[in-house]
C-alpha cells in the first residue's frame, strides 16, 4: 500500500494522542476492554473521516470529544445489554436449572 499524506497524517494522529485517548476512555469507562474499544472508535472515525482542523488546539477538542461520546456510547450499550439479559433471567423459575 502506497504511503501518502493521510497515512501519515493519522500516524501523527495515533503517535500524538494515543495514550490521551486511552486515558480518557479508561477514566469513562473503568474497564479496560471497553477502553480498547473505545480506543479503535476513534481511530476508525478519525480515519474515515479525517477532518481539517483549524489548528492544534481544534483537533485535541475535536478528538477528546469524540473520545467522551464514543465512551458514552460504549457505557448505554453495555448497560442497556445487561438490563436486557437481567429482565430476561427475572421471570426464570430457579429451580428449572437444577438437576433431578
Amino acid at each position: 500500500m502506497p504511503y501518502t499524506k493521510t497515512n501519515e497524517y493519522i500516524e501523527y494522529l495515533v503517535n500524538e494522542y494515543s495514550d490521551t485517548i486511552f486515558r480518557l476512555a479508561m477514566s469513562r469507562t473503568k474497564n479496560k476492554e471497553n477502553s480498547e474499544d473505545v480506543y479503535q472508535e476513534v481511530f476508525l472515525r478519525l480515519a474515515k473521516k479525517i477532518p481539517e482542523f483549524e489548528n492544534k488546539e481544534h483537533e485535541k477538542a475535536w478528538i477528546i470529544k469524540v473520545t467522551i461520546n464514543c465512551s458514552k456510547t460504549m457505557l448505554s450499550s453495555k448497560h442497556l445489554k445487561n438490563r436486557s439479559e437481567l429482565s430476561e433471567n427475572v421471570g426464570a423459575d430457579p429451580m428449572a436449572a437444577r438437576p433431578g
